[in-house]
C-alpha cells in the first residue's frame, strides 16, 4: 500500500472591531516562510488557534478503499473531486480570448468537459523529493547552508540506522 500522510499546520485568526466584537474568523495553512499567517497578522488578524492535521494522499484505487471503506463515501468525494475539475476548467474556459484580446473564445456555445476531465493536471502533486527540495529553497539558506543542513542530517541518519542494526542484533 503506498498510502501516505503528510502533517499540515493550520492555524485560526480572529480580527476583532474596535467594540471587541468578533469581525471575522479565518483559517490558513502554514505556508513557505509563513506568509500567509504574516499577512493576517499584519492587517490586525490575532492567533486564535492552531492545530496539525494528517492529510492523506492515495495512489490507486486500493489505497483509496483501504483510506476510505465506505463506497457510498469514497464515490462522495470522487464527485466532488470531479465538480471541482470541472468547474475549474469551465473557469478557465470562460475567460479565454481570442488573439485580439477582447472577444471571448467560447460564447453561446454547449462546451463537452469530457476531454477536459481527462486532461492531465498542470499542477501536480509534488513528490517527497520535490516537496524537500522546495522546503529547503524556500528556507533561506544558502547553497552552503543546504549541504551542511544534508550533511548533518545524512549523519545522523547514519547514526540511527547503525544503532537501529544493533539493537536488531
Amino acid at each position: 500500500m503506498a498510502l501516505s500522510t503528510e502533517k499540515v499546520t493550520y492555524r485560526g485568526y480572529v480580527k476583532l472591531t474596535s467594540e471587541g466584537t468578533v469581525d471575522s474568523v479565518k483559517a490558513k495553512a502554514e505556508s513557505a516562510n509563513q506568509a500567509s499567517w504574516k499577512k493576517l497578522e499584519e492587517s490586525g488578524h490575532l492567533k486564535l488557534n492552531q492545530n496539525d492535521f494528517l492529510r492523506y494522499s492515495v495512489q490507486d484505487d486500493a489505497d483509496f478503499a483501504a483510506l476510505v471503506p465506505d463506497v457510498e463515501q469514497r464515490m462522495y468525494i470522487v464527485q466532488a473531486g470531479l465538480n471541482y475539475v470541472q468547474n475549474s476548467k469551465a473557469n478557465a474556459l470562460m475567460v479565454e480570448l481570442e488573439e485580439d484580446g477582447i472577444t471571448p473564445k467560447y460564447n453561446d456555445t454547449e462546451i463537452d468537459l469530457r476531454e477536459a476531465i481527462n486532461e492531465p493536471p498542470s499542477k501536480r502533486s509534488l513528490s517527497d523529493i520535490q516537496k524537500l527540495e522546495r522546503l529547503l529553497k524556500n528556507s533561506g539558506l544558502d547553497a552552503a547552508g543546504i549541504q551542511a543542513l544534508l550533511a548533518q542530517a545524512a549523519s545522523r541518519f547514519t547514526t540511527e540506522v547503525g544503532e537501529q542494526e544493533e539493537v536488531e542484533a
